[in-house]
């Protein structure tokens, strides 16, 4: 089995959901322009699920690269691809945070605090009091979190059919998710060497959970964006 292969293959499909995601919201906006009344309400949510989904996607590279870094034993030495993670997943946290203030309809206070705990765990994370597993079950229960927060933001929407198009990004993003645990736990398994029965229960579920919202986000999108998903992907 080529394993090389497979580690492109999974950086490949972690990018497009991500391309997918963009598509969705620029064809959700093309929708909202001819609906003026909708247009504010709808465009101040998209932009805070856009924030919200890049911190997921950062947090999903950070956990990767971190259960990796502490695979490899070598605390001492200095990973800049993590050191860049961290970075980017700082920008992403600052940049939701303020689109979330000027969202005049969000009224949840909850993300908020979300993303002020995120920043201030990671900063008191002391890697040489962690292990791998550890490591990948604290970013997913955050990830987790983000997720959900995102799946109520359909529920503030008076549009049916952009909150049927939100909706479907929430599909779309557990569907990235799964991507990212198989991801993080192939990372760690190609580092350490070795491949264990939880790792191997814990992928079979994730592309289980893959398949589901998959399919599920498939049967709710329009036949013209299912399309272009389909060329894309």
């Amino acid at each position: 089995m080529n394993f090389l292969n497979i580690k492109y293959k999974l950086r490949f499909l972690s990018i497009v959901p991500v391309l997918l995601t963009l598509l969705l919201f620029f064809m959700i906006l093309l929708q909202s322009l001819s609906e003026k009344n909708n247009f504010e309400l709808t465009k101040e949510y998209i932009l805070e699920s856009i924030a919200i989904s890049k911190v997921v996607h950062a947090m999903q590279i950070e956990r990767g690269l971190s259960s990796g870094f502490l695979a490899k034993e070598s605390l001492d030495k200095v990973d800049s691809k993590l050191l860049l993670a961290k970075k980017n997943l700082n920008e992403a946290i600052n940049e939701a945070r303020d689109i979330y203030k000027k969202n005049h309809f969000s009224k949840d206070e909850n993300l908020l605090k979300l993303l002020n705990e995120i920043e201030i765990d990671r900063k008191n994370i002391d890697l040489h009091n962690q292990n791998t597993t550890n490591m990948q079950n604290y970013y997913s229960q955050k990830i987790e979190s983000l997720l959900y927060y995102i799946a109520t933001i359909p529920t503030f929407m008076n549009d049916r059919e952009n909150r049927n198009f939100v909706q479907a990004l929430v599909y779309l993003s557990s569907a990235k998710e799964s991507l990212g645990i198989i991801r993080a736990t192939l990372t760690r398994v190609f580092i350490e060497n070795k491949l264990s029965t939880n790792d191997y229960a814990t992928m079979k579920g994730a592309f289980k959970n893959y398949n589901h919202n998959l399919n599920i986000f498939k049967n709710s999108v329009s036949d013209e964006f299912l399309k272009q998903f389909k060329e894309v992907f």
